[in-house]
């Protein structure tokens, strides 16, 4: 397996505010730091609940209306967009992380999915009849990105905001963010799904199917250089998100018989070195990572206090 080279931290300031926020956890390669919150669709409920990244804390933000899924950060991490039924139909709402503020973004009778966030926290990228749409984050009409036969789904924003990655008829593609120039990044057999940035925008993360299980894969943002990080046997890993120093990805695993005692949140170097740990058992379908000490802006890898740092470098 070709191995990536763990991205190096980015100044005195990042590692010290890396430090403030620490947990730290035993890895074959040596003690691994992870900090931050993690959002999620409680385990064994139909709500969205926040929690550390350890597993505690666990708090629950929406008020049992319906049935809530697919959460994602707001780059400030003061809101959480995320999926819900509540109202009949699968539409994308967003709520502030005290639960308090909860809005309606889209209203139609086909079922949304998947949203995302701008890095600049304007729009909010999401699925709908396997079309790609964008809607300010503030509301309005949504704009149609994709304009193709297949089913396209799993948007995920770039960190500089200029390209959106997204699974297009089983393969990973990317395209400029007002939907020109899409390029396939991907042609593996059995599919591939779910990208996820690093937030320097050199890597992306994914899952690939082979046979009746799954596994977390890293490419270049080009294309080139894919790699496969995990090697669990008999499980199905899902859902790649990128710790805030962009050291680790966290990912879901799921085995077959759905094993309550392995199935959860693990965690991995992203250079693929050293075996994955779990973090949190339980049933999850989708996680997403924030530390609010951390923020990449627009413009690149800027780490300064009070924002998020969204799926690594």
């Amino acid at each position: 397996m070709r191995q990536f080279k763990a991205p190096l931290r980015e100044g005195w300031l990042h590692g010290l505010l890396g430090w403030l926020f620490v947990l730290t956890i035993g890895a074959p390669s040596g003690n691994a730091v992870l900090s931050g919150k993690m959002v999620y669709d409680c385990d064994g409920s139909d709500d969205i609940c926040v929690m550390n990244v350890d597993g505690t804390q666990r708090v629950r933000i929406t008020d049992g209306q319906g049935i809530n899924a697919s959460p994602a950060w707001s780059p400030d991490g003061k809101q959480i967009a995320f999926l819900s039924n509540r109202d009949g139909d699968w539409d994308v709402y967003v709520i502030n992380t005290d639960g308090t503020g909860l809005r309606r973004l889209t209203d139609n009778t086909a079922r949304d999915a998947s949203p995302d966030w701008s890095p600049d926290g304007k729009k909010i990228v999401y699925e709908s009849e396997s079309q790609i749409f964008v809607i300010d984050a503030d509301g309005g009409k949504p704009t149609k990105l994709t304009q193709n036969a297949f089913q396209n789904g799993s948007p995920a924003w770039s960190p500089r905001g200029d390209k959106i990655a997204y699974g297009s008829n089983t393969q990973i593609w990317v395209m400029d963010a007002d939907g020109a120039n899409p390029l396939q990044l991907t042609e593996e057999r059995g599919g591939c799904s779910e990208p996820a940035w690093s937030p320097g925008g050199t890597f992306i993360a994914y899952f690939r199917f082979a046979r009746e299980n799954s596994d977390i894969y890293m490419m270049r943002a080009d294309g080139t250089d894919k790699s496969k990080l995990t090697k669990m046997r008999d499980t199905r890993e899902t859902n790649p998100v990128w710790s805030p120093d962009g050291r680790q990805i966290a990912f879901l695993s799921m085995t077959k018989g759905l094993d309550p005692k392995r199935d959860g949140i693990y965690v991995m170097n992203a250079d693929g070195s050293g075996e994955p740990q779990l973090l949190v058992l339980g049933f999850f379908n989708r996680i997403d990572w924030i530390d609010p000490g951390f923020w990449v802006s627009s413009k690149g890898k800027v780490p300064v206090i009070g924002g998020k740092l969204k799926r690594g470098f």
